[in-house]
């Protein structure tokens, strides 16, 4: 199944790389965080994100969906499949928005 995101990102001519979420909005209100869909302490995610993914960060694996269960289960190995597609399918969505819906004074910015 083709990712999505690497779907919408070979339409761009452009691409710009924003780690600490400075020229997007970060997440739409309305939208759960990963750890809340997951049912695991933003902690502990937190410290899957930025401590524990080896293979995540230096590009081993590269499927959302497979980086996303590894880190759960890792947490907590009960997870269900069918919340980790869910929490993969929303974390997508919320890549792709932040790409799509950039705050036009920040367009401004991009542009200078």
């Amino acid at each position: 199944m083709a990712n999505p995101l690497h779907l919408m990102l070979q339409k761009k001519r452009v691409l710009r790389f924003d780690l600490f979420h400075t020229l997007t909005d970060r997440i739409p209100m309305q939208k759960l965080t990963t750890s809340e869909i997951l049912g695991v302490p933003q902690k502990a995610w937190n410290d899957q994100l930025f401590k524990q993914s080896r293979e995540r960060l230096s590009g081993e694996i590269r499927d959302p969906r497979e980086i996303l269960r590894k880190m759960a289960h890792a947490i907590d190995s009960s997870i269900s499949e069918d919340k980790i597609d869910f929490a993969a399918n929303v974390r997508m969505q919320r890549f792709i928005e932040s790409l799509e819906k950039i705050p036009p004074q920040n367009v401004v910015v991009l542009k200078n």
